[in-house]
Formats: C-alpha cells, structure tokens, sequence
C-alpha cells in the first residue's frame, strides 16, 4: 500500500506541473487565467487554442496537454474512490472484525476487588 501512496503523490505532484504549464501557454497566448482556480476554463481553452492555431506542432502539443490534464484527473478521481472503498470499514467481515477486537481486547480476569470500607 505504500507504493500506491508514492505514485499518488508523484501524480498529484504531476498534475499540478502540468496544470500551471498550461497556464502559462494559455498567458502567452492572450488568454485570461487565474493562479489557482478556472481549471475546467484552462482545459476548454487550451483545446479552443489548439483549434485557432496553425501550427500543426503546437496544435499536437496543446491537444496533448489538455488530454494528459484530463486523463490524471480522472486517474485521480479513481485513485481517491479507491481509497475510499479500501477503507476497513467496508469490509465484508467488518462486524466479525470488531466482534475479534472486542474479544482480544477487553478479555481480563479481575484478580483482586477494591471495596470502600469504612474507617474504624
């Protein structure tokens, strides 16, 4: 499981890299962008840029970075319902889990009693 975290993270990390170069190219182009927000307008107009340019290089670039954009959201997107749906709590056997917790856990034997006795 702790694989699953470090490649999460490096998408995560990716996603980010990749949604400020499209910022940014968006910028270059004369298009409005915010810093940290207006990810779903960068992504309809990086496509809108690759559709007005002419060249067919940049016009590849752009297509391909909206669709890389769109495909680690989505792999994101997963990864998040995954780790909801691996969460212990929605195990089959979640009652017989903390049926055996209840067991190991408070099985004691009670060795010596303190009664409150009066002082004489």
């Amino acid at each position: 499981m702790d694989i699953f975290w470090i490649i999460f993270f490096v998408i995560i990390v990716l996603g980010n890299i990749l949604g400020f170069t499209i910022k940014r190219i968006l910028k270059d182009n004369g298009y409005e962008v915010q810093k940290f927000t207006g990810y779903y307008k960068d992504i309809k107009n990086i496509f809108r840029l690759a559709k007005t340019t002419e060249d067919k290089n940049n016009r590849r670039k752009y297509i391909l970075l909206g669709l890389s954009d769109i495909i680690i959201a989505l792999v994101l997107f997963i990864g998040f319902i995954f780790m909801i749906l691996s969460h212990p709590s929605f195990n089959d056997n979640a009652c017989k889990a903390f049926a055996n917790f209840k067991n190991q856990e408070y099985r004691v034997v009670v060795v010596d009693k303190y009664f409150d006795k009066e002082e004489k």
